[in-house]
């Protein structure tokens, strides 16, 4: 359940957040929560509905995503400057990031 405040941006961009916002329970303030909040129901119906949006946003649910991204950043340090610079921005990130 999300509870709406009056700071709450706009989401309509497709992505994640507006997903979520899209399929469960949000409620705005001032809004009677008891009637959410003593109903097992509601709340199951919400989990499963969360547990479909989990699995089609995130692919890698494994626990290894730490090493991956460990992985994927040693590659990028190894990679020859050359093939780099390719990409601009990718290269003057790194320079700022790691200092090489």
């Amino acid at each position: 359940m999300l509870l709406n405040t009056n700071y709450n941006a706009s989401y309509k961009d497709g992505g994640n957040e507006t997903k979520i916002r899209e399929t469960i329970i949000n409620l705005d303030k001032g809004y009677d929560l008891r009637k959410y909040l003593e109903s097992e129901s509601i709340f199951k119906r919400q989990k499963d509905k969360l547990s479909s949006i989990v699995l089609d946003m995130y692919h890698f649910r494994d626990g290894n995503s730490g090493s991956r991204a460990a992985d994927e950043i040693i590659r990028l340090l190894n990679r020859e400057q050359l093939e780099t610079e390719e990409n601009k921005f990718l290269y003057s990130l790194r320079r700022r990031v790691f200092g090489i």
